[in-house]
């Protein structure tokens, strides 16, 4: 019966680990997506300059394996009383994310609500411009 020594088992260890974990690592056709938005009012919210205010929190994730920097076009719509979406304002921020990770941009449009509307009244569309 062979001996096997401890540098030898190491050496073979550590090749059978890299082997095994192949390709689980980053995907290189990665994306950069926009996973989430949240839109943010309530009359008269402490977190807001004014009470018209609406924030939105927004999540984009990057699955690329470098870092990315883009241009986050945000557009506050509002529910008019026929059923159809109005742009009511668009920001623009520039957002750096990590690779690997996502970040949650919070973009607030200035006096935009009315004294009716509720949070339900407004969404956001986004697009990522590189």
């Amino acid at each position: 019966m062979t001996r096997i020594g401890r540098r030898r088992f190491l050496a073979v260890g550590s090749v059978a680990c890299a082997v095994g974990f192949a390709g689980c690592g980053l995907d290189e056709e990665g994306e950069l997506v926009v996973s989430n938005t949240q839109v943010h009012y309530q009359e008269g919210d402490r977190r807001y300059r004014y009470p018209q205010d609406v924030g939105a929190r927004i999540t984009i994730e990057n699955t690329l394996t470098e870092t990315q920097t883009v241009t986050l076009e945000a557009t506050l719509e509002h529910e008019g009383s026929d059923g159809n979406w109005d742009a009511v304002a668009t920001k623009t921020q520039t957002v750096e994310v990590l690779a690997a990770t996502s970040r949650i941009p919070f973009v607030v449009f200035e006096s935009v609500a009315g004294s009716d509307d509720e949070a339900r009244d407004f969404r956001i569309e986004t697009e990522l411009v590189e």
